[in-house]
């Protein structure tokens, strides 16, 4: 081979590597980069529930919250139960994006219009949302006796069977419940949960007889049960 032919295919050599290195570059360029999973914001989002009788309001401790998407698969995202103050705090994971919220009264439906409202609301305004139940409400005061395990025990309130508020007693077995649907119906009772160290005795005298309570009526009721020590 001539000096000039082998100069030639030299050429000819190198022009094809550079092109499948040009290629190669390009083809490696082209390739994604790893993706990065991006967290979901957490918003803290509070619920202030009420019971709202058209001339005031007040406070509904005890009610169901949950919170759903808005995408059409109604998801649950959120759940809980108002305090004493009727809000719940909840942290949910998301866009800033519309969601729903369903208060939901879990006891007898009484006086209420419905046991369950909704309001829609928007993730990452830090404004409480607000979700009134309309009907009228009432309180409820008693004395709860036992020979023993009163103090530092609990009253606790069902409507139609289900507990709806928990309240620590006060020294000598006051309590006094937070707002309540009003119902002429006896849907209400009172239970003892006694301090720790006490337990209710097998057999009880009438002391959770159910009671009303009506629209406009004050409340006030006594009961008693049989404590004995654990054990």
């Amino acid at each position: 081979m001539s000096p000039s032919t082998r100069a030639r295919a030299d050429a000819a050599r190198l022009q094809i590597a550079g092109a499948i290195a040009a290629v190669t570059g390009l083809t490696l360029l082209a390739l994604p980069l790893p993706a990065n999973a991006v967290e979901p914001t957490t918003y803290p989002v509070t619920i202030d529930v009420s019971i709202d009788d058209g001339a005031s309001s007040a406070a509904l401790s005890g009610a169901n919250v949950i919170i759903r998407t808005t995408d059409g698969s109604d998801a649950v995202v959120a759940s809980g139960t108002t305090g004493s103050n009727g809000t719940v705090t909840l942290d949910v994971a998301g866009e800033p994006t519309s969601y729903i919220v369903d208060a939901v009264w879990p006891g007898a439906l009484g006086d209420l219009e419905a046991t369950s409202a909704r309001r829609e609301f928007l993730l990452g305004n830090p404004a409480p949302v607000s979700v009134p139940l309309r009907g009228t409400f009432g309180t409820v005061t008693g004395v709860i006796t036992a020979a023993m395990g009163v103090d530092g025990g609990v009253v606790v309130i069902s409507s139609g069977g289900v507990a709806v508020q928990r309240i620590p007693l006060a020294a000598g077995g006051g309590f006094t419940s937070g707002a309540l649907p009003t119902t002429s119906a006896e849907d209400y009772a009172v239970s003892l949960v006694p301090a720790a160290g006490f337990e209710l005795a097998a057999q009880q005298p009438s002391g959770s007889r159910p009671f009303s309570v009506p629209a406009g009526q004050f409340v006030s009721i006594g009961r008693h049960f049989d404590v004995v020590p654990q054990g």
